[in-house]
């Protein structure tokens, strides 16, 4: 089982944690906990690029930086390959 939270962000320099709500937060350790993955997808407005993470590699990073969030640069690896459609640009899988 995994599930996914789609989140669109303008900060300039990072993705903070703040943006999962306390239940989505709760919900996705109790999904990890299960032996499920909870996926989350970023949408970098300012650069329309877009990241796929794993809940579980952001909760990895909070426990060993002790930070509520990971900037664009550490996230580099999550990056997807997008195309663009009438309406902006979506990721390619």
């Amino acid at each position: 089982t995994f599930f996914c939270e789609v989140k669109s962000t303008q900060h300039a320099t990072l993705f903070e944690f703040k943006m999962l709500q306390k239940g989505q937060n709760a919900h996705g350790k109790r999904i990890i906990a299960a032996g499920g993955n909870y996926l989350v997808m970023i949408h970098r407005m300012l650069t329309d690029e877009w990241f796929l993470v794993a809940k579980k590699t952001l909760v990895d990073h909070e426990t060993a930086t002790g930070r509520k969030s990971i900037t664009w640069e550490e996230l580099g690896t999550f990056r997807c390959t997008v195309e663009k459609t009438p309406a902006g640009t979506r990721p390619r899988w």
